[in-house]
């Protein structure tokens, strides 16, 4: 067994393969080496960043061709604490893409060509090489998550998943927002037609109406959300206003400042803190002859409003340059007061529900994540959602379309 392991040390040796780290010989070095090289038919610049030895504030500019940077720690047997460190590569039109999901795939490989040498045995060597092929994947990567995810319920919306339409905002919604466009002109027994562009276009069907009898009071309160609990991610201003709009009716690249600007950090998330106060709820159980004569000759398909949800509401949008899971163990270990996955920098936009129904704005940094966690009691009791049934048995939903966003 000791003389294949031998013959192994050997032939990865010949590769070069024994002074970069994975190899046989790790142990014993006197210093440590991190090499960045760019072997690719571009500039590109990059920022590293979460570690002990290179400061986030300076720019590494590494030529095309062949540029090449070093940092050396003279310490024994010491390793790069690369398993936790952040690298940005910064484009030559000004793009930046964080490696933190796809780290690997730019650790140099000498058995790929491209041998670096690397010939002195004291060094333990950590090497990224960076090539047009590996740049070609970045532009993949960008492309795939900047893409709209689909639907997902966002408290106190309630979406069908397995009906939503992959990659649009086209769905069922089972529990409708609210919105200040219908506010006031919904209550229990409203008829409302089941077909609508969005959330905010929702059709009221005039000359019936359904008067409840017994309506139920439930006055439990409820969490509808967790508070710390990412809803929906984004990538761009455009994927941020399609989850406005498709859940709330409302631009949230407008309500953010950004309606015709470009989303300048890398990730996004949204949070929903949400609870319910109480609900009114239909108890009658058979339609009158009018109101079911007036559902079965409608033109279009009709359904009752039966459930109305009152309570408080608060979002966060959290926004870093970095990846999604980093940004959301940010957030999380900023509000309970810890250093682990910390980040100097999170752009928050917190939003509420004015007097009016509107949504507002605030934005900041990190203080505004302890505001979000802990300040729901103060927010005003509002009706926040509502639910609809066709025949006072059973839930039906609104079918909402696709949202064009590039009309905006």
């Amino acid at each position: 067994m000791r003389r294949l392991i031998a013959i192994a040390a050997a032939a990865l040796t010949l590769c070069g393969c024994n002074r970069y780290v994975g190899g046989f010989d790790d142990s014993y070095m006197k210093y440590s080496q991190m090499v960045l090289m760019n072997r690719s038919s571009k500039d590109i610049s990059l920022v590293i960043g979460n570690c002990e030895w290179a400061d986030p504030m300076d720019t590494v500019r590494l030529e095309q061709g062949n540029g090449l940077w070093k940092k050396t720690v003279e310490k024994e047997n010491y390793y790069f604490n690369s398993s936790d460190m952040r690298m940005q590569v910064i484009s030559e039109d000004g793009r930046k893409v964080w490696l933190d999901d796809m780290s690997y795939d730019f650790r140099y490989n000498p058995c790929r060509g491209n041998m670096l040498n690397l010939n002195d045995s004291r060094g333990l060597y950590f090497v990224y090489e960076f090539t047009d092929e590996k740049l070609d994947t970045l532009d993949a990567f960008v492309e795939r998550r900047n893409r709209f995810a689909g639907m997902n319920s966002i408290p106190p919306s309630y979406v069908s998943s397995s009906a939503s339409v992959k990659g649009t905002s086209e769905t069922l919604v089972a529990d409708v927002f609210m919105n200040a466009h219908v506010r006031g002109k919904i209550s229990l027994g409203t008829m409302i037609y089941k077909e609508a562009e969005d959330v905010s276009h929702i059709r009221i069907a005039e000359g019936c109406s359904l008067e409840p009898q017994h309506p139920l009071r439930e006055t439990e309160e409820v969490l509808l959300a967790s508070r710390l609990h990412a809803y929906a991610t984004y990538c761009n201003i455009d994927n941020l206003r399609k989850i406005g709009l498709a859940h709330f009716g409302c631009d949230f690249a407008e309500l953010t400042g950004r309606g015709d600007s470009e989303m300048e950090r890398f990730s996004g998330l949204v949070f929903s803190n949400v609870k319910q106060v109480y609900a009114e709820t239909f108890t009658d159980r058979e339609l009158p002859e009018d109101v079911a004569s007036f559902i079965g000759n409608s033109p279009e398909e009709v359904a009752i409003v039966d459930r109305i949800c009152y309570g408080k509401m608060m979002f966060l949008l959290a926004e870093a340059d970095c990846s999604l899971n980093l940004l959301y163990n940010s957030v999380e270990f900023s509000y309970l007061g810890k250093d682990t996955f910390h980040l100097d920098e999170i752009d928050c936009y917190l939003l509420t529900l004015g007097p009016d129904g509107e949504f507002e704005c605030r934005k900041g940094g990190k203080e505004l994540i302890k505001i979000y966690c802990d300040g729901l009691d103060s927010q005003p009791v509002m009706p926040l959602s509502f639910r609809m049934t066709g025949d006072l048995d059973g839930i039906a939903c609104l079918h909402v379309q696709d949202i064009d966003v590039s009309a905006f």
